[in-house]
């Protein structure tokens, strides 16, 4: 049940994005996370140009990100997470020991959600996982990915009420690095 704890976290913040309440200060500056949740310094980041997507320090995780402007990053859902809201919600996280090491894993934990249309691919230091199902506010758009960045697995995730949305939280989790 901890997959179902997972994914209803995520329906949740695809809720406050819906709403427009996610957080994102008016200068385009995004959040780094160190101890706390908030900006890296007080000094505002110099605003990126519309559409473009900034390198920003991911200090929880000891990794960065290409994100869009608007973006910040928060504590997570889970202990030892951190959710990136803008564009979409997605959450970022070392890899659980009950996280699906496999795509055909990840199929089969997407099981109850009568999955369509799934689509994997091989990264070259892990796979994604995207596919659709339809709930009682229409279809809802999944992606997971599994990476092994400098030793170390992460789980990149989304669930999203529209094909874009996807693919910017796809962006956002190739773009992760040390």
């Amino acid at each position: 049940m901890k997959m179902v704890d997972a994914l209803s976290g995520m329906f949740v913040a695809a809720a406050v994005m819906a709403a427009g309440c996610h957080g994102a200060s008016s200068s385009g500056e995004a959040a780094s996370l160190g101890s706390s949740a908030g900006p890296a310094s007080s000094a505002p980041a110099a605003a990126p140009k519309a559409g473009s997507a900034q390198e920003t320090k991911i200090d929880k995780l000891g990794l960065k990100a290409d994100l869009p402007e608007m973006s910040q990053v928060t504590d997570g859902l889970s202990t030892g997470s951190v959710m990136v809201m803008g564009t979409a919600p997605v959450n970022i996280q070392v890899a659980k020991p009950d996280d699906p090491k496999t795509v055909d894993a990840a199929k089969k934990d997407a099981s109850m959600f009568k999955p369509t249309d799934f689509k994997d691919a091989k990264l070259a230091d892990g796979w994604s996982l995207t596919y659709e199902n339809t709930g009682s506010m229409g279809t809802n758009y999944w992606l997971v990915v599994r990476r092994e960045i400098g030793g170390k697995t992460y789980r990149c995730d989304t669930s999203v009420n529209s094909d874009d949305q996807r693919a910017a939280a796809m962006k956002i989790c190739l773009s992760l690095r040390q």
